[in-house]
């Protein structure tokens, strides 16, 4: 990647903090090179002016295209060599890292025993932080030594067999290491590629997958990082199978390993964060509101004491998370007291993040509030953000969310009474169902409920519609056809149309 580029600069300089800003710029002006002007000057022109064009940063600057390319990277560097500075201040794993390059710098000096001293003191905190890559590294650096110079460890018994000994056990732990994070990366993108399984056909291909790779472990004999790939595979596998009771096991299991080592939890909390994620999606998909909001309340605690030291990468995700957690916390719990405030602060936070947010957890966001609006039945909003979805021609789209935001664009407008448009759209919605792939027996009947219903404009229609709410109950619980409710509440939206009022309140109505 050529660090010359003026987009990675820019993104760079964007997501500075305040006091990295401060640190980069006191950590400039001690510099007395005359050179460092330049940079700086530059610094601060994309700070405040991030939109000018090439060319006008040249003119500013006063500079001949060499120069302007040579500044362009001194100032990346620079910037990256102030953040590593203050990355290591607060992080265990950089400090181990950079101790790490000390021992390879007095080697590289001659000073062998004294490398040999500071590895010998490196590997303990290497391996309670489960760091088997440089663990490995200080090792292969010992044996080099122990090799090559003459350190007198030989006259120490078993000093060479215990060397010789933990390299091959960290070779193997490496190797386990390997297996199963390539395992959890190939099961995650087989998922992504073939999206949840829709007949026995799209079964048997996970299970294929399942019985060809998975390696036979004791779980219980790994250790704490490999235990949790095995468990994140393993929520892969049961999520693809939409066999949510198993994959809520396997994420229970996964924050569990962090829960017992808190320091491996404060290394990594952007899987732990991921993992209660995962948690609290499967209590949602199983309808377990006591598990769910046991889960969300750990998720509001954890981020309480430990926000302050999420990494820009860290609160990436945290947004993401957290406000999928909280949007499903409103729905499972029936109470959108909050939903405009939540909204707001999630329309602020794709601001924040719109240069780092992808494309489908931004319309994930869209169709899941979309959804809050027409459960409280503010369909208008609801329908704002459906268009956002579908007028959508990126590409990048996963087109799961574009169908489905098509089906409840419809929905909506039905509620609303514009029965000519929802009649109009049917055909092209069913259309894009099939050829997507994710035609089902669900969405079958509701167009076809949908199609009877507007050419009727919904009068007299009470007995169909408990008539389709009992068929729907029992596809809720089938194994495939129960992918549609995982994208809306249609037995609730059934309900609600008997009554005539939002689901919100057919919910407490029925509560009663």
């Amino acid at each position: 990647m050529s660090n010359s580029k003026l987009s990675y600069i820019k993104e760079l300089v964007n997501v500075l903090s305040k006091a990295e800003k401060r640190s980069f710029k006191l950590q400039s002006n001690r510099q007395s090179v005359q050179s460092s002007k330049g940079y700086l000057q530059l610094f601060d022109l994309l700070h405040k002016y991030p939109d000018k064009t090439e060319e006008e940063y040249l003119k500013l600057l006063n500079l001949n295209s060499i120069q302007y390319t040579n500044l362009k990277r001194n100032l990346y560097n620079l910037i990256l060599k102030s953040l590593r500075s203050n990355f290591s201040n607060g992080s265990l794993y950089a400090q181990l890292r950079e101790s790490s390059d000390y021992a390879h710098i007095l080697y590289e000096k001659g000073l062998h025993k004294q490398c040999i001293h500071f590895i010998n003191k490196l590997i303990p905190l290497s391996k309670d932080l489960h760091a088997t890559v440089i663990t490995i590294e200080l090792t292969e650096l010992k044996k080099e030594i122990e090799s090559k110079f003459i350190t007198r460890s030989r006259k120490v018994k078993n000093k060479m067999e215990n060397l010789i000994r933990d390299s091959e056990s960290l070779g193997r732990m490496m190797k386990i290491c390997t297996e199963l994070s390539n395992l959890c990366l190939n099961m995650q993108g087989l998922y992504i590629k073939v999206g949840y399984a829709r007949n026995i056909r799209d079964s048997q291909l996970y299970h294929a997958f399942y019985s060809s790779t998975f390696p036979q472990l004791n779980v219980l004999q790994l250790e704490i990082p490999d235990r949790i790939n095995w468990h994140q595979s393993h929520v892969w596998y049961h999520h693809a199978n939409l066999n949510f009771q198993f994959s809520y096991k396997h994420a229970v299991q996964w924050v569990d390993c962090y829960h017992q080592n808190s320091t491996l939890r404060d290394i990594n909390a952007s899987d732990y964060l991921r993992g209660l994620q995962y948690v609290m999606v499967y209590c949602y998909h199983l309808r377990s509101k006591d598990r769910f909001n046991y889960w969300y309340k750990i998720l509001v605690e954890y981020r309480k004491h430990s926000a302050h030291r999420f990494s820009n990468n860290v609160k990436l995700l945290d947004y993401s998370y957290y406000y999928n957690a909280t949007l499903n916390f409103m729905v499972i719990n029936n109470k959108y007291k909050d939903l405009d405030k939540v909204i707001d602060d999630i329309n602020n936070g794709k601001q924040e993040y719109k240069n780092s947010l992808d494309t489908r957890r931004y319309h994930t966001f869209n169709y899941k509030i979309a959804c809050l609006y027409s459960y409280v039945g503010n369909y208008n909003k609801a329908i704002d953000y459906c268009n956002d979805i579908i007028s959508d021609n990126s590409g990048y789209l996963k087109n799961d969310i574009s169908t489905y935001s098509r089906l409840l664009h419809i929905l909506c407008h039905f509620r609303l009474n514009n029965f000519q448009l929802v009649d109009n759209l049917i055909d092209s919605i069913r259309s894009e169902f099939n050829s997507s792939g994710h035609a089902n027996s669900v969405v079958d009947m509701i167009l076809t409920f949908l199609r009877k219903a507007s050419r009727a404009m919904n009068f007299g229609l009470d007995d169909d519609i408990t008539k389709l709410h009992n068929r729907l109950e029992t596809y809720r619980n089938d194994q495939y056809d129960k992918i549609a409710f995982i994208y809306y509440d249609y037995s609730h939206w059934l309900q609600s149309l008997l009554q005539n009022m939002s689901i919100e309140k057919a919910i407490k109505h029925l509560s009663k």
